[in-house]
């Protein structure tokens, strides 16, 4: 089994919610027994391969997952969201998805790029009471699709230490 299947930081390894589609992941993670102790949202097929490993993602739809993520905090009625490690494919530094897991390779970075870009600004559109904080390592990587959304902002580590209020932490 792959390490790292919770596809985050290792700041985040124990997510409140794991959200997973892919096949292969799904098979690592219910192998892991991680869905024993935690939740994890999946698709039909994947709860039908691997039973009493997944809940089914309410109301599914076709989207990269770290849309279903966004959706998911919108619609349990979080007002403000912050998006960390979500910076696209572009930089591996700050990314919960490279080097994470195989099924993740570099061969499909630009057009996951465009296509998760383009979710997430309908999400951003689509849910215009919530505020969205677009957490990067440096300002300037927030794609320029999501400039035009008036409830996303981007801010550093730092800032969002700071507005989580999570206090003192070392980077």
């Amino acid at each position: 089994m792959t390490q790292g299947f919770c596809a985050l930081s290792d700041n985040f390894r124990n997510p409140t919610f794991l959200i997973s589609t892919n096949k292969d992941i799904c098979t690592d993670i219910a192998a892991s027994g991680y869905g024993e102790d935690n939740i994890v949202y999946s698709n039909v097929k994947n709860i039908l391969a691997h039973p009493g490993s997944f809940h089914l993602y309410p109301q599914m739809f076709t989207a990269s997952i770290g849309t279903l993520a966004l959706r998911l905090a919108c619609a349990d009625g979080h007002k403000q969201i912050f998006m960390v490690g979500m910076t696209c494919y572009s930089d591996s530094f700050d990314n919960m998805y490279i080097g994470e897991h195989d099924s993740y390779t570099e061969t499909n970075m630009q057009s996951a790029n465009a296509k998760f870009t383009q979710e997430n600004a309908k999400t951003f559109l689509t849910y215009n009471n919530v505020e969205f904080y677009y957490v990067t390592n440096d300002i300037g990587l927030m794609p320029e699709a999501y400039n035009w959304c008036p409830n996303v902002k981007e801010i550093t580590y730092l800032q969002y230490y700071n507005l989580a209020g999570l206090g003192a932490i070392a980077h």
